[in-house]
């Protein structure tokens, strides 16, 4: 949870700032001997003033309208802040500007510095002496993170027992401010507790326990407090905060706003009325929006349609404008986007009191709350509930192909809701016209047609997008020669066929394929590859240059191939939803290419013990993913066979990772004797194992080459190349 901070220390936060005349404060303070170029900071949230030292001593002095958190900082090199030069201890001292006269006193540095102020200062003391367990138990809480062991930290049981201590700790500390309130009502302490348990200023509490206290309690501790706290400026600035969160409740109406979106065009929540909205406050700096982001894209392409949609508010500040929209298209944000760039000043966030990111709002199609902070499965059991409509867009395909009749009958296939659908029409003297309905405007659907009528019989089939309202098909004789009549997808989809269907009728006649290793072969593959590298050079605004590189990147794509390719298309094309999908994709590839760290996995062996990839470090490692209904990878066990058994000596070996079934242990098993695979076989039987999503294995066989100090060698050695490296490593 991103909390509202500008200046982030040790995981603490400061409360809101803001400078005004009002109570005049002075700050003296003595810290050993230092002098010039030493300096120190006074540090707020809105400023950071600062002053040289000499002889250790340093004064601050101005007007405050109420009493504020702030920070002493010391940088012996006087550099600043952030310049990497502030020494190797926390030369830090967090107190309470208040009236008065301030006094910071020290022998030797600001860690053992004695702070003389007035009351507000000395109940934080007695505050912090209560906390003393507690902060004991973080320090040993962080001892157990920095000295646990690597495979410690991916034990589930292990993380699960270190969020119970952190969560007891966090439970601990609540209490104790609860009781300081309780205890306190005539401390203006225990306004800035108050905020802390409430979960709105994390600058004390460094753990939010997921069960907050709701309004009513915070109102009532609130109206406990003494009529002197309450009414003060900080008392009451608490009060109008409640105020606002108690609007933006569920069950109040969401109050309206307009900002500019990512081209500059303003926006206004009205604009949505009609349709439910979930209103996501995020920002591309807060690591915990970004991890929350593909929990909103999934229920986003799940639900999103006419009735339902997002609207994203980024928290993000000026001068921020491109890390934002650099931050929508590497998340895959396809919906409407605002922001004032103004950061926690955002004057939406302000309007619905957030204080802490990712937040959000879902209101109804007549502006009222409905939810409020729907995170993960929650944010999509909502929306079922709702029980919104499928997306859909309707079409009609009109043709007619020679002079076939009845029975001759058509079907139209259509993907809805992760179902096939059939619409279906006869053929009258050549002539139909079939009506449908689609979830995407840029679907693709297939055309089957059977002269008899019977499903089971001779059919033939095309494919084609519905990208207009209204398709026509024509042909002679046959969906064979069909013309096919639409929008811009089924144009360019033309062109494609056009560009590379030379060169696909020569592969299909010489019979070979991506994985053939002969020098015909390669050439035709070499000869594939530059076509559909013209189309996309030729279509860089088109999304069917998506497809043809699909298909030139094989079966086994690699990044620095495909990275380079896909830069040639427009800024329009690589934002759409596949175009952001493809750049995940080549995000994905890149961590797996040559030279980088190869993913670690455990699996289990046929014995089911566990095999873990840091098992076999120091050594050459082939990861070679098959399965024993995979004919290619059986033709291919050979070539691996006779490489393991010339350089299992030379510190070679295999790991076979099969992608068989939880129902096909035995066949697996089987295959392995057949083979004579005698190296160590791992699995999950399961289609979807963690080695195969961490080194994105869409097909098989496949391998990758480790070398000794756990980085990826080569990929994809088939056949005599997989004894050509090893012999170029190795030697013969």
């Amino acid at each position: 949870k991103q909390v509202k901070s500008s200046f982030p220390f040790w995981g603490l936060m400061l409360p809101l700032f803001s400078m005004a005349q009002g109570m005049k404060y002075t700050i003296h303070g003595r810290i050993g001997r230092l002098s010039s170029p030493a300096k120190a900071y006074l540090i707020t949230e809105e400023r950071t003033d600062s002053t040289a030292m000499r002889n250790g001593a340093f004064t601050f002095s101005g007007m405050v309208d109420e009493p504020r958190s702030a920070y002493i900082m010391i940088n012996k090199k006087g550099t600043g802040l952030l310049s990497g030069a502030i020494g190797p201890h926390a030369y830090a001292l967090r107190f309470y500007i208040e009236p008065g006269q301030i006094t910071i006193t020290s022998p030797d540095s600001i860690d053992h510095a004695r702070l003389s102020a007035g009351p507000l200062n000395a109940d934080y003391a007695a505050l912090k002496a209560r906390l003393r367990s507690t902060d004991a138990g973080l320090e040993r809480y962080k001892d157990i993170i920095l000295s646990a062991p690597p495979d410690s930290m991916k034990s589930a049981a292990f993380r699960d027992e270190l969020d119970r201590q952190f969560r007891s700790i966090g439970t601990q500390q609540k209490e104790i401010y609860l009781q300081f309130i309780k205890n306190n009502p005539r401390s203006l302490m225990s306004v800035f507790v108050l905020k802390t348990y409430g979960g709105f200023d994390h600058s004390m509490l460094l753990y939010n326990t997921s069960v907050s206290p709701g309004l009513d309690e915070l109102d009532s501790l609130y109206r406990s407090l003494s009529d002197e706290i309450r009414l003060g400026k900080t008392g009451m600035g608490f009060h109008d905060m409640i105020a606002r969160l108690r609007k933006s409740s569920v069950g109040y109406m969401a109050n309206d706003f307009t900002q500019p979106d990512t081209s500059g065009r303003l926006l206004s929540l009205h604009d949505f009325k009609g349709k439910y909205v979930l209103v996501d406050f995020w920002a591309s700096w807060c690591g915990p929006c970004r991890a929350e982001n593909p929990n909103v894209v999934k229920a986003f392409n799940k639900y999103g349609s006419k009735a339902f949609t997002v609207l994203g508010v980024s928290l993000d500040y000026p001068n921020a404008k491109r890390a934002w929209l650099r931050a929508i298209q590497d998340d895959h944000l396809t919906w409407p986007q605002v922001s004032d760039l103004k950061g926690w000043k955002n004057e939406a966030a302000q309007l619905y009191g957030v204080l802490s990111i990712p937040q959000n709002f879902l209101i109804d199609p007549s502006g009222k709350i409905i939810g409020k902070n729907l995170r993960g499965e929650e944010l999509e059991d909502k929306l079922q509930e709702l029980d919104l409509p499928a997306q859909s867009f309707p079409f009609v395909v009109n043709g007619k192909i020679g002079t076939l009749s009845a029975p001759a009958k058509l079907w139209l296939l259509t993907s809805k809701n992760g179902m096939i659908h059939e619409d279906s029409a006869f053929i009258t003297n050549g002539v139909f016209r079939i009506r449908g309905t689609v979830e995407h405007r840029d679907d693709r659907v297939f055309l089957v047609l059977s002269p008899s009528g019977n499903r089971r019989g001779r059919t033939d089939y095309i494919q084609f997008y519905i990208d207009a309202d209204t398709i026509a098909l024509t042909s002679p004789d046959s969906l064979a020669n069909v013309k096919i009549e639409g929008g811009p997808l089924n144009r360019d989809e033309a062109d494609l066929k056009r560009a590379v269907g030379p060169v696909e009728a020569k592969i299909r006649a010489a019979n070979t394929d991506d994985d053939a290793v002969d020098e015909q072969s390669l050439a035709l593959l070499r000869e594939k590859k530059a076509a559909y590298l013209g189309f996309i050079r030729s279509h860089p605004n088109s999304i069917i240059s998506l497809e043809a590189l699909t298909v030139y990147g094989g079966h086994v794509p690699d990044a620095k191939e495909l990275g380079p390719v896909f830069d040639l298309l427009t800024d329009s094309v690589r934002s759409t939803k596949k175009g952001m999908e493809y750049a995940a994709r080549i995000g994905k590839l890149k961590a797996i290419d040559i030279g980088q760290p190869a993913p670690d996995f455990t699996l289990h062996d046929t014995s089911s013990h566990a095999v873990s990839l840091h098992d076999l470090k120091g050594k050459y490692v082939l990861i070679d993913f098959w399965a024993s209904w995979c004919p290619p990878c059986r033709a291919e066990n050979p070539n691996v066979l006779e490489a393991f058994n010339i350089y299992r000596s030379r510190n070679f070996t295999v790991l076979g990772v099969t992608l068989d079934k939880p129902d096909q242990k035995s066949k697996w098993v089987n295959a392995i004797r057949a083979d004579h695979l005698t190296w160590t076989q791992v699995a999950s039987l399961t289609m979807e194992n963690e080695a195969v999503r961490k080194y994105s294995v869409d097909v098989i066989p496949q391998n990758f080459l480790i070398g000794p100090d756990g980085k990826i060698l080569a990929k994809n050695l088939r056949g005599p190349a997989l004894k050509d490296k090893l012999r170029e490593i190795l030697g013969k």
